[in-house]
């Protein structure tokens, strides 16, 4: 919320994979929600990437990257949902790539790539607040983040 509400008043921009639309807008979401998040896309601060040939191209070559590792035991294999993200990230030269992924049993851990991924220089970190739920139920009274008539355009 804090860097959506920075990007509200201008002071960052918010890089977002187009992959981001496959999380979210799902068949069961509200067509109010959907609209209203639609909306919030269009804003000039909010930067939604689209998977570009670069993008899949530095994704493959990042993931081939880990695969090696893994077979050479050096490191666990991360997987191309995991990739596509960073290398938006690495391709749009991000300050930060924020995220609460600490891994798991089946992925790697994203935040302990944090400086090198690939080789290539990138921060990763958890965002500065506390992990929360998206919360799409729209809330459209004065100073929300979501507020439609911040979304007018």
């Amino acid at each position: 919320r804090e860097a959506v509400e920075q990007a509200a008043a201008g002071e960052l921009v918010v890089v977002v994979s187009r992959m981001f639309e496959q999380e979210v807008f799902t068949d069961d979401l509200p067509v109010d929600v959907r609209r209203l998040l639609e909306r919030f896309f269009r804003q000039p601060t909010i930067e939604v990437v689209d998977l570009e040939p670069p993008i899949h191209s530095l994704a493959r070559q990042i993931r081939g990257y880990y695969r090696q590792q893994k077979q050479q035991g050096l490191g666990r294999f991360c997987r191309l949902f995991q990739m596509l993200p960073l290398a938006t990230a690495i391709h749009r030269r991000v300050e930060a790539f924020y995220t609460f992924d600490k891994g798991g049993k089946d992925k790697g851990n994203l935040l302990s790539l944090s400086g090198d991924v690939a080789g290539h220089d990138l921060t990763i970190c958890l965002p500065p607040v506390r992990q929360l739920t998206l919360g799409l139920e729209p809330r459209r009274g004065p100073g929300s983040i979501l507020d439609p008539r911040r979304l007018r355009k």
